[in-house]
C-alpha cells in the first residue's frame, strides 16, 4: 500500500503507511531484526526521503538496506542497493565514489546478470551519472545499447514501458545535449503523458522540470517553459518533492527566479534555487563537470578548468573575495580568471558573464 502511495506521488500517505510498517514489525519481531522486508521498508523510506532532498536521512536508511542486503546475500537485492548508493553519492556531488559503487554494480551482474527494474535502474542511473560527467556521447551509447530509443514511447506497451520508464528523461538531456531541442521536446511530451498513466510521480516531475528548460531553448523564451515548470511546482508543493526537479541542473536557475517574480511558488522555488547553488558551489569546488544542455558554439576560445569553476561559483552568487577563499587562491588571482573569462565570453558584467555561459552551454 505504501508503495502504491509513493508512486502516485501521495509522499505524506506513504510515509504513514511505512512508519505502520515498521512500527508493526519492532512489535512482532524487535527492533533489531534485520528481514528482506525491513528492507523493502527502509528502502521506500529512503526514496522518500530522497524525493524530499533530505539526503543525510536517505543514506541512514540506505544503510538499514545495505545491512538487510548483506545478510540476505541475494545478488539483485545487493546491485539495487549499491544502485542507490550510487546515487546518493551522485547527489551529493561525490562522482568518484559514484563510480566505484557502479564498478560493485557490474562486478555483481558479471556472475548473475541484472534483469528488470534493477537493469532499468542501472542504464537510467548510469547514463544520468555519464551526463554529470559531461560525457553525453557515453550516455546515449549506453541508452542505444539497451534498446531506449525515442519512437519506444508511441510503439511499446505500457507493461513494457513501467519499469524502463525512468531511463527516457536521461535520453531527453542527451537530445538536448546534442542540440536537438525540438525532439527533446516532442519526447518529454510524451513521457509525461505516459507518467501521468502509469503512474510515476518521480518521472513526471523530472520531465516537466527538464521540459521547462527544453521549452525555453527550443522557442528562445525561457518564458515558453513557464507552464511546464508551474505544473511541476504545484504538484511538488503538495506533497514535499524536490529531488526530481533539482536533477535538472542548474539550467533551471533562470525559470526558477521567473517563478518567483510570477508569484508561483515562491517559497518552494527560493528553497530550490538555494538548494541549487549549493549543490554548484559544493562541484564546483571539486572541479567536476556539469552536465551539458548545449553546445559550446560562439565561444571564440574556450575556458580552462578553473575559469569554469570562477564562472560556476560567480552564477551561485559568489563575490571575487569568496570565490579566492573557495578555491584558496589570493584575490588578485581570483579577479584575474575573472577578467579572462569575461574577456573570453565577450561578457562586461557578472550578469553577462552568466548569461553567455548559460548559453554556450558552460552552466
Amino acid at each position: 500500500m505504501g508503495g502504491i502511495a509513493a508512486q502516485q506521488g501521495k509522499l505524506r500517505e506513504a510515509e504513514g503507511l511505512f512508519q505502520r510498517a515498521v512500527q508493526y514489525g519492532a512489535e512482532a519481531a524487535g527492533p533489531a531484526a534485520a528481514t528482506p522486508v525491513s528492507g523493502v521498508i527502509h528502502g521506500w523510506l529512503m526514496w522518500l526521503h530522497y524525493q524530499r532532498n533530505e539526503i543525510a536521512v536517505a543514506q541512514a536508511h540506505l544503510d538499514q538496506v545495505l545491512q538487510a542486503a548483506g545478510q540476505m546475500g541475494v545478488p539483485e537485492t545487493m546491485a539495487r542497493a549499491y544502485l542507490y548508493q550510487a546515487r546518493l553519492a551522485q547527489t551529493r556531488g561525490e562522482l568518484d565514489a559514484a563510480d566505484a559503487w557502479y564498478a560493485r554494480v557490474e562486478e555483481l551482474a558479471r556472475a548473475q546478470p541484472i534483469q528488470g527494474l534493477v537493469e532499468a535502474e542501472w542504464v537510467a542511473f548510469r547514463a544520468q551519472h555519464h551526463l554529470l560527467r559531461g560525457d553525453a556521447a557515453s550516455a546515449a551509447a549506453l541508452l542505444e545499447t539497451h534498446g531506449l530509443r525515442v519512437d519506444d514511447l508511441t510503439q511499446r506497451p505500457k507493461g513494457w514501458l513501467r519499469p524502463r520508464l525512468t531511463g527516457y528523461v536521461p535520453l531527453a538531456r542527451v537530445l538536448a545535449a546534442q542540440g536537438a531541442n525540438q525532439r527533446a521536446d516532442a519526447l518529454l511530451e510524451r513521457i509525461c503523458l505516459v507518467a501521468e498513466a502509469i503512474p510515476d510521480a518521480e518521472v513526471l516531475l523530472q520531465a516537466l522540470a527538464l521540459h521547462a528548460v527544453v521549452a525555453g531553448a527550443l522557442h528562445k523564451n525561457e518564458g515558453r517553459g513557464l507552464p511546464y515548470l508551474e505544473r511541476a511546482l504545484d504538484l511538488a508543493a503538495l506533497e514535499g518533492f524536490a529531488r526530481p526537479i533539482l536533477d535538472t541542473g542548474s539550467a533551471l536557475t533562470k525559470p526558477l527566479r521567473q517563478a518567483i517574480m510570477q508569484g508561483i511558488q515562491p517559497a518552494l522555488a527560493q528553497k530550490l534555487l538555494a538548494d541549487l547553488a549549493g549543490e554548484e558551489r559544493r562541484r564546483a569546488v571539486r572541479g567536476q563537470t556539469f552536465e551539458v544542455l548545449g553546445d559550446l558554439k560562439g565561444l571564440v576560445e574556450p575556458l580552462t578548468d578553473r575559469e569554469r569553476q570562477v564562472l560556476r561559483l560567480l552564477a551561485a552568487g559568489l563575490t571575487s573575495n569568496q570565490v579566492a577563499e573557495e578555491l584558496v587562491i589570493s584575490v588578485a588571482t581570483a579577479r584575474s580568471y575573472i577578467k579572462s573569462l569575461y574577456g573570453k565570453l565577450d561578457a562586461h558584467s557578472r550578469e553577462e558573464a552568466i548569461e553567455r555561459g548559460c548559453e554556450s552551454g558552460l552552466l
